[in-house]
């Protein structure tokens, strides 16, 4: 049926998300590093 598809669709948009907020939190944490 269509689960395997749900899924996936909902596997990489997941990752999406995490890989968004890695991205904001790395940009917003960086300067605070250097």
């Amino acid at each position: 049926s269509n689960i395997p598809a749900l899924g996936y669709a909902g596997t990489y948009a997941i990752a999406n998300v995490l890989l968004t907020l890695a991205g904001t939190l790395i940009v917003i944490i960086w300067p605070g590093l250097g």
